[in-house]
């Protein structure tokens, strides 16, 4: 089973996190780009900037921080991404910018492996880019072994992060309190297409 990472949305007490693109020094594109060489070992500094609506206490309940395009994980949860093999993911320290200070105990998780798992041919979707990029959909249909052994991925199709069933059932494990998984077979995201 393959299943999209996600999180709880907007609920009350939950943060808002929004990278701070001038300070980083470098597009959230680039940051998110997949592959062994990418532009973002040569166009980013060491380090990234979030900003996230929690004081430095309020972040400390958290093991990774809550956003749907990015795993961004500290202690427990990075311990267990660094045991992935170096193939699927590489890392890059994060600066938390929170209402009272900054952590620094963070680091960005980046999937390098980009993989089809949808098949645009078998469900409704709205491209932004014809067979590039799409943004909505209903009633997704995955390609069978579409993950091919990995553990973590950024889908070709959608840019959204796939997870296997292992790597699921592994962090749910540790309650990353505000991140969630969401079965991506059969799924729907956005107004209906």
């Amino acid at each position: 089973m393959v299943w999209f990472w996600g999180w709880h949305g907007r609920l009350i007490g939950e943060p808002d996190v929004t990278y701070l693109e001038r300070r980083s020094g470098a597009s959230f594109w680039r940051i998110q780009q997949t592959g062994d060489t990418t532009e973002f070992e040569f166009s980013v500094p060491d380090t990234s900037f979030f900003e996230v609506s929690l004081s430095l206490e309020e972040l400390s309940k958290y093991k990774i921080v809550p956003d749907s395009q990015v795993a961004i994980a500290r202690a427990e949860a990075l311990a267990w991404f660094l045991e992935l093999p170096d193939t699927e993911v590489d890392f890059h320290k994060v600066i938390l910018v929170c209402k009272d200070g900054e952590s620094h105990d963070f680091s960005f998780v980046r999937p390098k492996k980009s993989i089809a798992c949808t098949d645009v041919s078998k469900f409704d979707v709205e491209w932004v880019r014809e067979n590039e990029f799409y943004v909505r959909w209903r009633k997704l249909k995955l390609l069978s072994g579409c993950m091919g052994g990995a553990s973590i991925a950024r889908e070709k199709y959608n840019r959204k992060m796939v997870v296997s069933e292992k790597i699921q059932k592994e962090l749910k494990k540790i309650d990353p309190k505000g991140v969630d998984f969401f079965e991506a077979e059969g799924s729907h995201f956005g107004p209906r297409v």
